[in-house]
């Protein structure tokens, strides 16, 4: 629809009537079409460019078509992350080995789907793409229901949405019931510990942050499984939200049995998966007790059982993690960032772009990064330390070991000359 047609319109003013760009032709276009005070930083638009030519450059033959440039653009619409763009693009390459006029189907193929006509009469010929075009069907009478691309590639290619529960444990082995009327003045069904079971995995928090065997726990069986969602999100986004928001958030020393609880954490990673909050019977819990005299007097000693939990060290989620005050994961690396280096700015959550750090303190920063659609320069002032990455040099031949993530897609800095 609409959104097809302004991606084509991009691209014919990137592309300039050629079939195909190069990196260089993509560098010249950006140039031309850039305010003059951006040209006053050549390395910052030459590694802006580079970064986004190898995020679209599927083949890595060095030069781009308008297939690939809309197959980038609609999953940097769409997707979740640049991580979960990454994971459908490594798929994708795997399967242009064997096809490489696969993606143009793909984006022929969604574009009916687009356009009310389903899949029904897709016939490609015998191949990946036709067994996965009959598996569709098998699933559902049109295929795709009401996908976008990024859920439609990751049909395509048997990705399916992870399950998320929410465990919930009575830690009064429902004695709440009746102590709760004589030493509350109201009725209580149960005192909540939460855990978000996602991935095969139990995240709960007890001081420190926790990764278990769900239902494991030294909580024992949940009293009750409540079912939170779906979710597209990997759990390597998973892990890179907690190390980023709640890391700092959710310590030993931040642990309040009223105000910061498991409950809380809880709430903040199913908001994150599924955009679902857990039961408000759970979370408004401590606002019945607040003004409870009982419950003062005790929450000091609350406070130090709950949050001083001592599973097995293996469950301790990341320990290299605990004390880290920002995304560097080893400590004195921010320090080791020059002022008027080139770094990865996570700009949004879960997306990069190559920037300037223009100005930096103890855990604060400036930088300055190029507008490809505005054509100028934008400062990004006070940005916290954990938005900014350094920079590996590229190497192609690495799939998930770049700090700011994206796999081989990920932002890296590209050796070159500059004039």
């Amino acid at each position: 629809g609409g959104l097809m047609a302004a991606l084509r319109k991009e691209w014919r003013g990137i592309a300039g009537g050629r079939k195909t760009v190069s990196r260089e032709a993509l560098l010249k276009a950006w140039a031309a079409a850039t305010r003059p005070n951006c040209r006053r930083d050549p390395e910052l638009l030459a590694q802006a460019a580079e970064d986004l030519f190898a995020k679209v450059d599927l083949t890595r033959r060095g030069d781009i078509g308008e297939v690939e440039w809309l197959h980038f653009r609609l999953l940097e619409i769409q997707a979740p992350s640049l991580h979960a763009l990454a994971q459908v693009n490594e798929s994708l390459m795997a399967w242009l080995d064997d096809d490489p006029d696969l993606l143009e189907k793909l984006l022929q193929l969604f574009e009916a789907h687009l356009e009310g006509q389903g899949v029904q009469g897709a016939r490609p010929p015998p191949g990946r793409l036709r067994d996965a075009v009959e598996r569709l069907l098998a699933e559902n009478h049109d295929g795709l229901g009401a996908a976008n691309y990024f859920d439609f590639m990751n049909r395509i290619f048997g990705r399916q949405k992870a399950r998320v529960q929410l465990y919930q444990y009575d830690l009064s082995h429902g004695k709440a019931q009746w102590f709760a009327p004589l030493l509350l003045g109201q009725s209580m069904e149960g005192v909540w510990h939460t855990g978000v079971v996602v991935h095969d995995k139990e995240f709960w928090y007890g001081g420190s942050l926790y990764e278990s065997v769900p239902g494991s726990t030294q909580f024992g069986k949940p009293t009750r499984v409540i079912e939170v969602g779906e979710t597209m999100r990997t759990k390597e986004e998973l892990l890179a939200f907690i190390r980023r928001e709640l890391l700092d958030e959710y310590t030993p020393a931040t642990y309040d049995v009223l105000a910061r609880n498991c409950n809380h954490f809880s709430n903040e990673v199913c908001r994150f998966l599924t955009n679902q909050r857990i039961p408000d019977e759970i979370m408004k819990q401590p606002e019945k007790v607040l003004n409870s005299t009982v419950v003062q007097l005790a929450r000091p000693m609350l406070n130090w059982t709950l949050g001083n939990c001592c599973p097995s060290a293996s469950e301790l989620l990341s320990p290299s993690w605990q004390g880290d005050a920002g995304a560097c994961a080893i400590e004195g690396q921010w320090e080791l960032i020059p002022e008027g280096g080139i770094v990865a700015f996570e700009y949004e959550q879960g997306w990069t772009c190559i920037a300037r750090l223009v100005e930096k303190s103890e855990s604060k920063c400036h930088v300055q990064c190029f507008d490809p659609r505005g054509g100028r320069l934008q400062v990004h002032c006070g940005v916290d330390r954990s938005k900014i990455h350094a920079l590996p040099v590229r190497n192609d031949k690495k799939t998930r070991e770049r700090p700011a993530g994206g796999g081989v897609f990920g932002a890296c800095y590209q050796p070159m000359r500059f004039e």
